[in-house]
């Protein structure tokens, strides 16, 4: 199990730019965690988003991910990339985006950048301008024994149901969201090291980005808050882990 949780894209001291904006929706709705809150461009075709760490700031990353975004899937290109300079003929890291609907998330090797973009090609997109709620650039960690893991998946109804003085139903139909509770029966004491740190660094407000099994995309990458979770020793610094997830929208 992946966890990408500390954005470097919501850090203030950063600049972020865009290669065109549509001012009605600008580009810092990518650091809103409401995915109806997007940035949209004026074009689908050589946009970008770039944040610049700074002359005296490196951004280290080995993860991305563009989330509740409208570029289809007859995109040329989908990338992150990085470099020590603001030139792109040959950036360090060049990597391409799998495409899917929803939530793309790209793994590479860890480097230390000033620049990072998102670049996106997409000539053929039915609304002809790129649309994106969330952006998502860190360092992630791994729970090692994923594959021992079960797991509940709900869907939680917001709906709500009333009843007249004779019976009768009447309703008020809302959303519904997805809920995971996953359990581990064992983790080491660096895993756990690491979920308090993820704990202490989102709470429950601050939605992460998920990857339940990297090995299989039956269940895909989920952008959810962490409601609940709790840990109990094992043995010689063993831990068993309970954690709950809800689906961000």
């Amino acid at each position: 199990m992946r966890f990408l949780f500390a954005n470097e894209v919501d850090i203030s001291s950063y600049t972020l730019t865009v290669n065109s904006e549509d001012s009605s929706y600008p580009m810092e709705n990518v650091q809103e965690q409401q995915l109806s809150k997007k940035y949209w461009a004026t074009g689908d075709t050589s946009e970008w988003v770039k944040l610049d760490g700074g002359s005296s700031e490196a951004i280290t990353a080995n993860m991305a991910a563009i989330i509740g975004h409208n570029i289809s899937s007859g995109a040329t290109t989908i990338k992150i990339q990085g470099n020590d300079t603001d030139v792109w003929t040959s950036p360090t890291v060049d990597q391409s985006f799998t495409h899917s609907t929803g939530l793309m998330q790209k793994v590479f090797t860890s480097d230390d950048l000033r620049y990072w973009r998102w670049l996106i090609e997409d000539a053929s997109n039915p609304d002809t301008v790129i649309k994106i709620g969330r952006l998502f650039l860190g360092t992630y960690f791994d729970l090692s024994n994923w594959a021992q893991a079960s797991f509940t998946r709900r869907t939680v109804d917001t709906s709500v149901l009333e009843r007249s003085a004779t019976g009768q139903g009447y309703g008020d139909e809302r959303i519904t969201y997805k809920e995971y509770e996953f359990e581990f029966p064992i983790i080491t004491n660096t895993e756990r090291v690491n979920l308090e740190t993820m704990w202490e660094t989102n709470k429950k407000v601050k939605p992460i980005v998920l990857i339940p099994n990297p090995d299989d995309t039956t269940l895909g990458p989920l952008y959810a808050y962490i409601t609940d979770w709790d840990l109990s020793h094992i043995i010689a610094w063993q831990w068993r882990l309970r954690l709950v997830l809800s689906e961000a929208l």
